[in-house]
């Protein structure tokens, strides 16, 4: 990540997870900018990004770090308008 005045550490999972940011694999993120802490995550939101800047910065660590979070399964006879799983 490149942002001027941002410095973070982070723990991740090897696969996504449901402990991890949106379900990625990132479990911990502190975030500094400017040795001050601005956003923390540890399994869920602690300090949580405020401004336009630190969602920025998270996105830019997230892609850096490949963090995609899981994406919902989808049925495979899913139509426009079907809820998904099965009725019993």
């Amino acid at each position: 990540m490149t942002m001027p005045g941002y410095t973070f550490h982070a723990k991740l999972y090897d696969e996504p997870s449901k402990f991890g940011i949106e379900g990625g694999k990132i479990s911990k993120l502190d975030v500094r900018k400017d040795d001050n802490l601005v956003m923390r995550y540890d399994r869920g939101w602690v300090v949580d990004p405020k401004t336009q800047e630190q969602k920025e910065a998270l996105q830019r660590i997230r892609t850096g770090l490949d963090d995609t979070p899981k994406k919902p399964f989808k049925s495979f006879d899913h139509k426009p308008g079907q809820e998904q799983g099965i009725d019993r």
